[in-house]
């Protein structure tokens, strides 16, 4: 027994080194690409940032030989070195397959391996013609010969540990005690390798995110480890695969639909800024509900600064969220992006070349760049999206060891004197973001309870309480700064929350958001406004960037808010289906039930069956183009 114990543990640790070699030849293969982009103390880190994707991987590897193990310590205690041989066979070659895969697809296509690759296997030839054979014959001899390799050194050693004798033989242990032992090391076992693959104790589990460290998005890729990478992309896409779930009319009409909702007769736009070049600060609010807020329709006292806030800002009062989750609104906010029903865009880092992301359209014109959350940016996969889309600062909880955290983060007042100190050293012009995390669950909000009559939702309603006055008080010190003058913020949160007016999930109603541009680079003429046509989060990328005078082109799921010619309507998803709003009527449609809601001012069937069309069309288009990213 403790011979099978010691052989588990000594196959981990061959996996791990099997990673490290696999991501040196990833490296070598690729380095003249990339070698104007290598920063070499980044290049050094790659010997230990990999390390919880590789361990975690190296866990799921272990998992079986640990529990069949077991079994044959009893039946066949004989066949267990065979098992692990075989075992250790099987696991190198197969690390190795995925890594000569990640080897060839890398250089011929700029991304890293993922599930849609193996899409194609049913068409070999296609496959093969893809692929230029020079890179063929690359991988497949990388992949014969280190397979060889490694399964020599492997072999040598095992024979090494073999050879060291323990104090203690199974022939000495007892029937019982090794009923006993076998128990304890199932339970043990399990449970350190269920850590192992969950990458520790903490709330959220791994993901890409926790090996992304460098502004080089090469280095980045190479520490992510490939057998986890196509695991993690087959599991975030097993529901859909390659197949839109979401095809109700025929491709050519929904196209045509989704074409004229954004179609504009002139690209013009209303300018609001004093200056072309303004600071931009998104402050992206996690959780708020317009339902808090009483200029929206809502509470009463939950938000009373955010009610003096809108007096020198423009208020959007019907703007909604894309999606129901922050994976969703980030990607919505800053790449003006739709939320897709099931998964998330930015889980699929392969999909990454294909997007767009405001923070480059603004660093291409001289923009300085950072993001601030006072959370774990790897929920959600958020650090690799942003790593990716080349933020020139990123911090985040681990960035400020010093500052007292709640369960989920350092609270907002804390967490905006850290972006404050951060603004008043940036040189401008800036555009920086921040992700606010107090009115996040579980609300530890550090304050008394200001609300007790609201039952479950008292914490959310405090917490939005307290996050509204740290608000507040970054403004009122903003506003006595040189760059406030020049800086245009805008305020909008990621997703919508449960309130106490208790609105159906579905419901349009559910998906209503604050939008707020604010601060001292908006025109006289135009503060206090308020805005009552329908948009939504996708909009703000197009509006701010017609502002700068930039294109946005790149960002056709985006609408100029301050174009005259622009449609009003909003998009939103839910995990099995979606909704569609405009001025004057609302329809959601669930896939799963088949059952459908539609609400309208006019009560006629034509209106009805446009806003169907208009939905199905918006979901089915957008689908089909997340697909083929």
């Amino acid at each position: 027994m403790f011979e099978f114990i010691k052989k588990t543990i000594v196959l981990f640790f061959i996996f791990l080194i099997a990673f490290a070699c696999d991501r040196i030849f990833f490296l070598a293969t690729n380095y003249a690409q990339h070698l104007q982009s290598f920063n070499y103390i980044d290049l050094l880190k790659l010997l230990y940032k990999p390390l919880p994707l590789d361990i975690s991987t190296a866990c799921y590897a272990i998992a079986l030989p640990l529990f069949v193990g077991l079994i044959l310590n009893y039946l066949k205690p004989n066949w267990i070195n065979s098992f692990h041989k075989y075992y250790l066979v099987f696991i190198l070659i197969l690390i190795n397959l995925f890594s000569a895969i990640d080897i060839v697809v890398y250089r011929e296509m700029g991304v890293k391996i993922h599930y849609k690759l193996f899409s194609h296997v049913s068409h070999p030839s296609e496959v093969f013609k893809s692929v230029a054979l020079y890179y063929w014959i690359i991988g497949i001899l990388l992949l014969v010969i280190i397979t060889c390799i490694q399964f020599y050194f492997s072999k040598k050693i095992i024979t090494y540990f073999e050879t060291i004798q323990g104090n203690h033989s199974d022939a000495q242990i007892s029937i019982r005690r090794k009923i006993v032992l076998s128990l304890l090391i199932l339970f043990v076992g399990a449970f350190l390798i269920i850590v192992g693959i969950r990458g520790g104790l903490q709330p959220v589990p791994i993901n890409e995110s926790e090996v992304y460290f460098s502004k080089t998005n090469f280095i980045n890729e190479s520490a992510v480890n490939p057998c986890w990478r196509i695991v993690h992309s087959y599991l975030e896409n097993k529901k859909n695969g390659n197949t839109n779930p979401y095809l109700f009319l025929d491709k050519s009409k929904a196209e045509n639909i989704v074409s004229n909702l954004f179609e504009v007769k002139k690209d013009t736009t209303v300018s609001i800024l004093n200056y072309n070049r303004p600071n931009i600060c998104f402050i992206i609010l996690e959780s708020w509900s317009a339902d808090m807020i009483e200029c929206l329709g809502g509470l009463k006292g939950v938000a009373p600064n955010f009610e003096q806030l809108k007096n020198d800002g423009i208020l959007f009062t019907n703007c909604y969220a894309s999606g129901t989750l922050s994976d969703q609104g980030i990607p919505a906010i800053l790449s003006a992006y739709p939320a897709q029903p099931i998964t998330s865009i930015i889980a699929n880092e392969e999909k990454y070349p294909k997007m767009h992301c405001i923070n480059k359209n603004l660093k291409q014109i001289g923009y300085n760049t950072s993001f601030y959350f006072g959370g774990q940016l790897i929920y959600g996969n958020i650090r690799s999206y942003l790593y990716y889309n080349n933020f020139d600062e990123i911090k985040e909880q681990e960035d400020f060891p010093n500052l007292p955290s709640g369960t989920l983060g350092i609270h907002d007042s804390l967490m905006l004197d850290e972006w404050f100190k951060h603004l008043n050293k940036t040189p401008s012009p800036f555009f920086s973001g921040i992700f606010t995390v107090s009115t996040h669950s579980p609300f530890d909000a550090p304050m008394q309870n200001k609300f007790k009559k609201y039952g479950a939702l008292n914490d959310y309603s405090n917490s939005i309480y307290y996050a509204d006055k740290c608000l507040k008080d970054f403004f009122d010190k903003a506003k006595k700064t040189e760059w406030y003058s020049n800086t245009l913020f805008v305020l909008v949160s990621d997703h919508s929350h449960d309130s106490p007016m208790n609105w159906n999930f579905n419901d349009a109603k559910h998906f209503h958001i604050p939008l707020l541009m604010w601060g001292g680079a908006i025109k006289n003429e135009f503060r206090g406004k308020a805005i009552n046509q329908v948009c939504s989060q996708n909009d703000i990328v197009s509006t701010v960037l017609h502002q700068v005078n930039n294109s946005a082109k790149d960002y056709n799921w985006s609408k100029n808010l301050f174009n005259p010619n622009t449609k009003h309507f909003a998009y939103y998803s839910f995990t099995e289906g979606g909704g569609f709003i405009t001025d004057s009527a609302q329809f959601n449609f669930n896939k799963t039930s088949g059952l459908s809601y539609y609400n309208s001012i006019y009560k006629n069937e034509m209106d009805s069956m446009k806003m169907k069309d208009n939905m199905q069309s918006y979901l089915q288009t957008l689908f089909e183009e997340y697909l083929s990213f």
